[in-house]
């Protein structure tokens, strides 16, 4: 098993007094080849044939089978008359093959070796490279994207302020399928683990680049837990509350949950008496490295 960035969550503040909830939708794409594609700079037309013939849902179809899928835009809708399997053949024999040439490749032209020389040698050398350079900001959009589809994550309100503290209109009674939660509510985290393992709970903060590790931290009990519901804030030894504050400014915050079967080799992780950590760049490419490891 390998570590699974399970869920996010945006907390979205749409006025002072009140934050919005939206479960972020995000699939499972490939998108290593739309990057490496893009990297060794093909046209739109080439790089499609790149992406689609590399994917391993393609891998059952041969060539010609392939190109008859993607017929229409190899085509431009019938716009150029040479048969899909030949415009296809040509993109990988002429552009893709000696692009990949340049960039160290010596075996034969057949996609299946080049396939398993981008995976085994090019691939991890040129990602490495990719995320050294990427800043805080970037880094945490390369994360909240490997996300899967999975609503585990929710905000659940524990004490709210009083209406007198609300927006005007902030709680008007019509059907409204946005949970709305007020500033200065006091909330805490329902976490439902797909797998147990180790739990990592990352959350960047609205109007900011602030990003904190909540798990592991003094606000856990844990490090590791089973599969099932796991609440935090919980009041610990070294944490007196089991709640949060719900503070800030207008804008979004996202809490980013990651759960890994082994204990992660990361060597900034808080230990549990200590209190969350504010994370920088290197933290998250570090994480980043250990997803893709795995």
């Amino acid at each position: 098993m390998k570590s699974v960035i399970i869920a996010v969550k945006i907390i979205m503040v749409i006025n002072e007094n009140a934050l919005t909830l939206i479960t972020v939708k995000l699939g499972t794409f490939e998108n290593k080849w739309v990057l490496f594609g893009s990297h060794i700079i093909l046209s739109s037309k080439i790089e499609l044939t790149f992406i689609q013939r590399l994917l391993s849902d393609n891998s059952d179809l041969n060539n010609k089978q392939l190109a008859e899928v993607l017929e229409r835009e190899l085509t431009d809708n019938g716009k150029l008359k040479s048969p899909p399997e030949v415009i296809f053949r040509d993109s990988w024999s002429k552009s893709i093959f000696p692009k990949l040439r340049e960039e160290g490749y010596q075996g034969e032209n057949k996609w299946q070796k080049a396939r398993k020389w981008l995976i085994n040698t090019k691939y991890p050398i040129w990602k490495d490279k990719q995320v050294s350079s990427l800043n805080l900001l970037d880094s945490w959009r390369w994360l909240r994207d490997k996300a899967e589809n999975r609503r585990v994550i929710n905000p659940i309100i524990l004490q709210q302020p009083p209406l007198s503290e609300l927006a005007i209109g902030g709680w008007e009674k019509k059907e409204n399928p946005i949970k709305q939660i007020p500033l200065n509510s006091l909330i805490h985290y329902q976490i439902q683990l797909p797998q147990g393992g180790y739990l990592l709970l990352l959350e960047k903060f609205s109007n900011s680049a602030d990003v904190y590790c909540l798990c592991p931290s003094s606000v856990s009990p844990s490090f590791e837990f089973d599969t099932g519901e796991v609440i935090l804030p919980q009041k610990t030894k070294h944490y007196s509350k089991d709640h949060f504050t719900v503070e800030g400014s207008i804008g979004i915050e996202e809490v980013l949950a990651v759960i890994s079967p082994v204990k992660p080799k990361l060597d900034w992780l808080p230990k549990l008496q200590d209190k969350p950590l504010s994370l920088t760049e290197k933290h998250l490419q570090s994480l980043i490295t250990m997803v893709n490891m795995q």
